[in-house]
């Protein structure tokens, strides 16, 4: 059983490894128009398949986890999710009163705080179960 959690959390290692890496090439491909316009829309969609990969992985990874450990992901998720829609709505609210500018705020530097929500999540729910 041991193996199995083994090779599992290898999956979901490998998988980040791999999404990050492309992640970052695409975007700074894309960030500074290095290719055509055919080659920009494969850099997306290797980008949206490597993540959804991980994210596979990572649905399997936690599956095989006990109660306890899946009850923190899950308070985790259920965290990050609320933080991240609380932001979503603060910035739509703002918009209204003054434009934001994209470059500060756009879909790049609210999908990065949403992870960072996810991990804050993450930290809480772990500290809560200690």
């Amino acid at each position: 059983m041991q193996i199995v959690k083994n090779r599992n959390a290898r999956y979901v290692i490998f998988s980040a490894l791999v999404f990050s890496l492309i992640y970052l090439v695409s975007l700074f491909v894309l960030k500074k128009k290095l290719v055509t316009e055919p080659v920009s829309y494969a850099a997306v969609a290797l980008s949206v398949i490597s993540f959804g990969a991980f994210i596979f992985f990572y649905i399997k990874d936690i599956s095989r986890l006990d109660e306890v450990q899946v009850r923190i992901h899950m308070e985790a998720v259920v965290i990050g999710f609320a933080l991240a829609v609380l932001l979503l709505m603060t910035l739509a609210f703002l918009s209204y009163i003054k434009p934001l500018n994209v470059k500060d705020w756009g879909y790049g530097q609210v999908m990065h705080i949403s992870w960072l929500l996810y991990f804050t999540g993450l930290c809480i729910t772990k500290y809560k179960y200690r």
